[in-house]
């Protein structure tokens, strides 16, 4: 499946042409000093560096004030340039967000402040990269100098920029969490070393809650019918012996409550499995509060919000059954230690999903916000 228009192939391409020149110059310039200037010292003469590293005048120059801006190069003027010591340059992981665009929505903060606390206690300075369009972000993680890239809940768009990075070699790239999931054959193709939660665990999770409860027909309000399949809620009910299928499902968008309510009513459902956001779980309450008492399923949520605590109440007669419950900051320690793992020592990253879910039953507790 191809993700990036035609169009925005060759937007990316003249962008990456543009900017290349003088980001590898720079590239050339950071690591001759890396290579001959591990304890520091003074830089030959301009003239002679620029034919070391084969380029421009004009060039050298640009990304020598670079590297005094990051404070790997001091200027002293009459004198020269002086490489400091490699123990006092400054060491960065470049930080992205989403689509890496500028005013990012910090989606999943508390975790990705988890991240920022784990890396600056390893003694790494955080830069956060921004740019207008993705395609400029690996430019902005050279002209930044980072050593590592921790790009967190990347879109599924981001695949040609991700898939650049990783072709490069330059820097070694991490990613937690996928806003959207994978498919087995995406999971093929994902071009970067990524750390997510297991939805299959999820799907199983779910399944094994009414199944072992002894529900014999299950509803589905979420996403999409695709979702239940693709977490594995829809085989591993039928396997059971449960029918389950896009009938049975409601998927998010308009008129939640009068297409669940309309399922709901012809009978026969013990159990609802409900996704989504606060204004789709209002209206799955309102759907299920407005039935008889007979045909009411008992409702397992995920991830139970502080807003469900305050909806329950407003809907008498509505039974939750459990809530569920994602660990990700399992997610995210696991990425960073990756990350800084290969940084310290070279080891070699992976991708890997973790089994972050849990099912609370513990529904009162959860109510009165324990």
């Amino acid at each position: 499946m191809n993700y990036i228009s035609n169009g925005e192939q060759g937007r990316m391409a003249v962008e990456k042409d543009r900017s290349w020149a003088h980001l590898e110059a720079l590239g050339k310039l950071r690591r001759l000093i890396g290579a001959d200037y591990q304890e520091g010292g003074w830089l030959p003469p301009n003239r002679v560096m620029c034919e070391r590293c084969g380029v421009s005048y004009l060039t050298y120059c640009k990304a020598l004030r670079r590297l005094v801006l990051d404070g790997s190069v001091r200027s002293y003027p009459r004198k020269g340039y002086c490489v400091l010591p490699a123990l006092h340059r400054p060491r960065k992981v470049g930080l992205l967000q989403g689509d890496g665009g500028d005013s990012p929505f910090l989606y999943m903060a508390h975790d990705l402040a988890e991240a920022i606390r784990q890396l600056s206690e390893a003694d790494f300075m955080l830069q956060l990269l921004q740019a207008r369009t993705m395609a400029k972000l690996p430019g902005q993680a050279l002209l930044h100098n980072v050593s590592g890239l921790y790009w967190h809940c990347p879109p599924r768009k981001a695949r040609p920029v991700i898939k650049e990075l990783n072709e490069r070699g330059a820097l070694p790239l991490v990613i937690a969490g996928l806003h959207d999931p994978l498919d087995a054959d995406d999971a093929l193709r994902f071009p970067g070393n990524y750390v997510e939660a297991d939805l299959q665990q999820l799907g199983r999770l779910r399944a094994e809650f009414f199944i072992s409860r002894g529900h014999r027909r299950v509803a589905y309000a979420g996403n999409t019918p695709w979702f239940a399949e693709h977490i594995g809620l829809g085989p591993a009910l039928r396997e059971a012996g449960i029918p389950f299928g896009p009938e049975d499902c409601v998927a998010a968008g308009d008129d939640v409550s009068g297409r669940l309510g309309a399922l709901l009513a012809k009978g026969g459902f013990t159990g609802l499995s409900v996704d989504g956001d606060l204004a789709h779980d209002e209206a799955v309450l309102a759907a299920v509060a407005a039935q008889e008492a007979v045909k009411r399923p008992g409702l397992l949520f995920r991830l139970g919000a502080s807003q469900l605590r305050s909806l329950i109440p407003k809907h008498p007669g509505v039974k939750l059954l459990g809530v569920e419950r994602q660990d990700f900051g399992s997610v995210v320690e696991v990425a960073t230690g990756m990350l800084l793992r290969n940084l310290a020592e070279g080891t070699p990253m992976s991708p890997r999903k973790l089994p972050v879910f849990r099912i609370d039953l513990d529904v009162e507790g959860f109510l009165h916000g324990q």
